[in-house]
C-alpha cells in the first residue's frame, strides 16, 4: 500500500478559485506558513495584491472533513464582520483548497512575541502573558461576542474558541506588517476582531445528536484547556456503564468565559492552582476538570481581576452613576466571567445574553455613520475615555467617543515607541 504523500504548493503556482458569489479569481501561492493535524496553510495574494491564506488537505488526494466542515459553514452562515471571510474555493486531483482573507495575531499574541515582549519597560508580567490594555482587551472580548452569536442565531456551534481563533483584520496591504504599523492600527482603533477556523464547528443538532450516541456520530475536535467540564470528564451512562460526555453550545459560552478572563488578566486557565495542570498532558487537564466539576475550584480566579490597571480606564460620565467605584465595575466583570465558565451549562447563560451584559457593562452605543465606512469600519463604540498604553494622548471626541491623537507621532522616531512604553531599539 502506497503511504500518502504530504501536499506541497510551488510558490508562484497561480490557483483559479470560484468566489461565493460565483465569481472567478486567481491567487498566487506564497510561502508556507504551518501546517496541523488535517491541513496546511500558505500565504498568497490575489491579482490586485490582497493578500489571503490557502488552506489546503495536509495528504495529497485526500479529505480533509475539517476543511469541508469550514467550507459549509463560511457558505451556509451568512458573511459577518466578526467572522474570517471566505474569498474563494479550488479543486483539482490533488484536493480541496479554500482561500481565505489574511488576518493578524490579536494583541494579546503580538505583545508576547519575544521581540516586542523585551521592549517591554516597566512591565513585568513575571509567569503570565502581557495582557492589552483593559480597554483594548474589552473590546476584543465584545467582537469576539458578536461573532459567536452570529454563528449561534444560525444554530452552529464553534467548538473550539480559545485566544488563538482570536485574530485582527487591520486596514492594511502588508501580509505582515510591522511592529509600528500595527500598534499604531491598535491604537486608532482601526481593527475588528474576528474569529477563525470553523472546522471544528458543528450544528447544534448535531452536538444533541453526539451526546446522545457518540459512537455514530463524528465528534468535535476541542482543545482539552478551554472544553467545559461536562465534555471531558463527561456525565455517567449508566446504560453503557461509563461516561458520556455532553455537547451543546454552552461550550462556546464557556470557552468565551476562559478567552475573556485571559485576555484582561494575561493568565491561562488554571493557573491559580498549586500546581496548574499541563495543557500538554490530557490527564492533567482531565483531573482539573474533574475537580472544576466536584466544585473544588473553578478554572479562573478573582484575584487577578482585582489587580487589573485600572489607570488605563476612566469611566464616562454617563457611567459614573452606575458604577461609583471601580470595584464595583471590577465585580461586574468577575460575575461575568464566573458565569460564563460555571460547572453547570443552563447556568451559563446564552451567548447574546453575555453579549448584551457585556456591551452594557462597557456601555456600547452605535457609532455614528461615518465609522461604520471601510475594512475595518465598527457599527459600535465603547462609550469610555482610556488612557491606553499603546496610544499615549487621548481627547474626546465631539461624538462622545473617543479619538487617538497621532499628531505628536514621529513616524520613523522613537516618539511611537516611548508612547507605548516601549524602547525603540
Amino acid at each position: 500500500m502506497t503511504s500518502p504523500r504530504p501536499l506541497r504548493l510551488a510558490p508562484g503556482e497561480v490557483l483559479a478559485t470560484l468566489s461565493p458569489d460565483g465569481d472567478s479569481t486567481y491567487f498566487e501561492v506564497g510561502e508556507a506558513l504551518g501546517h496541523g493535524g488535517e491541513g496546511v496553510v500558505y500565504a498568497c495574494a490575489s491579482d490586485e495584491g490582497t493578500p489571503a491564506v490557502v488552506k489546503a488537505p495536509r495528504w495529497t488526494g485526500e479529505r480533509s472533513p475539517a476543511l469541508e466542515y469550514e467550507r459549509r459553514w463560511l457558505r451556509v452562515v451568512p458573511p459577518h464582520p466578526n467572522l474570517v471571510r471566505l474569498l474563494g474555493t479550488h479543486r483539482d486531483p490533488r484536493g480541496h483548497f479554500l482561500v481565505l482573507e489574511r488576518v493578524h495575531q490579536n494583541p494579546l499574541r503580538r505583545l508576547n512575541r519575544p521581540l516586542v515582549r523585551q521592549r517591554l519597560r516597566g512591565n513585568n508580567p513575571g509567569g503570565r502573558h502581557v495582557p492589552p490594555p483593559l480597554p483594548t482587551a474589552l473590546e476584543l472580548a465584545y467582537e469576539l461576542a458578536r461573532g459567536i452569536e452570529h454563528l449561534h442565531r444560525h444554530k452552529v456551534a464553534h467548538c473550539d474558541v480559545k485566544p488563538d481563533n482570536l485574530m485582527v483584520r487591520l486596514p492594511c496591504s502588508e501580509a505582515d506588517p510591522d511592529d509600528k504599523t500595527y500598534f499604531e492600527a491598535i491604537a486608532r482603533g482601526a481593527w475588528r476582531g474576528v474569529l477563525i477556523d470553523l472546522g471544528g464547528a458543528r450544528s447544534f443538532l448535531h452536538l444533541s445528536r453526539a451526546s446522545l450516541d457518540p459512537d455514530r456520530v463524528a465528534l468535535p475536535a476541542l482543545t482539552p484547556l478551554y472544553a467545559p467540564p461536562e465534555v471531558l470528564p463527561g456525565a455517567w451512562d449508566e446504560e453503557r456503564g461509563r461516561e458520556r460526555s455532553r455537547f451543546s453550545p454552552w461550550i462556546d459560552v464557556y470557552a468565551f468565559g476562559l478567552t475573556l478572563y485571559q485576555l484582561v488578566t494575561g493568565w491561562v486557565p488554571y493557573a491559580h492552582l498549586d500546581p496548574p495542570p499541563d495543557e500538554a498532558r490530557l490527564d492533567e487537564v482531565v483531573h482539573a476538570k474533574r475537580e472544576e466539576l466536584a466544585g473544588a475550584h473553578l478554572p479562573v480566579a478573582r484575584a487577578p481581576i482585582e489587580r487589573l490597571d485600572w489607570g488605563q480606564l476612566e469611566l464616562h460620565p454617563t457611567l459614573r452613576g452606575k458604577y461609583s467605584r471601580r470595584e464595583e465595575f471590577a465585580e461586574r466583570l468577575w460575575e461575568l466571567i464566573a458565569r460564563a465558565v460555571h460547572y453547570d451549562p443552563v447556568r451559563r447563560g446564552t451567548m447574546r445574553g453575555l453579549r448584551g451584559d457585556l456591551a452594557e457593562l462597557i456601555g456600547i452605543a452605535p457609532a455614528p455613520p461615518d465609522q461604520r465606512t471601510g475594512p475595518v469600519g465598527r457599527e459600535w463604540m465603547q462609550r469610555r475615555l482610556t488612557q491606553s498604553a499603546f496610544s499615549g494622548t487621548l481627547v474626546e471626541a465631539a461624538r462622545g467617543g473617543t479619538r487617538v491623537d497621532l499628531g505628536r507621532l514621529r513616524r520613523g522616531g522613537a516618539d511611537f515607541w516611548e508612547m507605548q512604553g516601549m524602547s525603540p531599539g
